[in-house]
């Protein structure tokens, strides 16, 4: 039994009434066959659901593995005549759990997202990269913030989650 709006009335009729209740609207006509719009059915195709799943675990995987290349999970920096590190340079929370970013400096942030948002498109301008990168650390922030049931939880599965609500594409 599902429950309808009249059609005339618009107010619940269930859809085994022969008439609405309250305003008599008629339900099903002499033959039996109903009068009333069918109710739409939420159709979840699993094939929808089984591609989502994987780009989830690619995006994850890639994002996990930003800054594996370089010694004891560390991204390595080039050598520079100057000491002084570029804003996206040094990110360090890759593999680290939410706890670890809770404490770490908003430079180490953004450096780490850098990385984050660079694997997800290296066709982006140093620009939009920032752009990019400050938003994905106000998006990482506020969606642990206050939550000490997140500290266990490893960053980049949450920035995972955050590139898909600010709809950023992974691009090949």
């Amino acid at each position: 039994m599902a429950l309808i709006n009249c059609p005339d009335c618009k107010k619940k009729v269930s859809t085994t009434a022969s008439a609405c209740p309250h305003c008599g609207y008629k339900m099903y006509s002499d033959q039996g066959t109903p009068l009333y719009p069918e109710p739409k059915k939420f159709n979840i195709s699993f094939t929808g659901v089984l591609v989502t799943i994987v780009l989830i675990l690619l995006m994850v995987l890639a994002l996990k593995n930003c800054g594996s290349d370089s010694n004891n999970g560390n991204r390595s920096t080039t050598t520079r005549s100057s000491s002084v590190k570029e804003w996206y340079e040094g990110g360090t929370l890759h593999k680290a759990k939410i706890a670890d970013w809770k404490n770490a400096t908003y430079r180490n942030k953004l450096a780490t997202c850098a990385d984050f948002m660079a694997k997800t498109d290296n066709t982006i301008s140093m620009e939009e990269l920032k752009y990019r990168a400050v938003a994905l650390v106000s998006c990482i922030d506020t969606s642990v913030e206050g939550l000490e049931f997140t500290n266990d939880m490893a960053v980049s599965e949450t920035a995972v989650l955050c590139i898909m609500t600010l709809e950023y594409e992974l691009k090949k």
